[in-house]
């Protein structure tokens, strides 16, 4: 400890004293406030990220729906494909039918002509 015998030297030191205990303080709250401003951004980011997620879901859904009806394009294609052949088939089945239906009538025909042959015989 040094032994001071000026009056003024010992006003300095204490006033020095006084200024390094107001520094500590204003440091002290210079770190709390820099701590609550962190806090501060730390929720913000966090908010920052929940707002980003509520924009990106229209985004999904509306991604998911462009898949969905890529998707069902595709199947209405193969449908009218399986659409087209089906049709066709029965195109060729129903000529077939009537085909058959002539021969039918045409056989009726001949059976009738014989029947009437048989007949006019005695």
């Amino acid at each position: 400890m040094l032994l001071l015998t000026s009056s003024r030297v010992a006003k300095d030191v204490s006033a020095s004293q006084k200024s390094e205990c107001n520094l500590t303080k204003q440091i002290a709250n210079h770190d709390a406030i820099a701590g609550a401003l962190r806090k501060r951004i730390n929720q913000s980011e966090a908010q920052l990220g929940e707002c980003l997620e509520v924009l990106r879901s229209p985004e999904r859904i509306y991604a998911a729906l462009v898949s969905k009806i890529g998707d069902s394009q595709a199947l209405l294609a193969e449908i009218q494909t399986q659409n087209s052949l089906l049709e066709h088939q029965h195109g060729h089945d129903r000529r077939e039918v009537d085909a058959g239906r002539r021969q039918v009538a045409l056989v009726r025909l001949a059976l009738d002509e014989r029947d009437r042959t048989i007949k006019e015989v005695p």
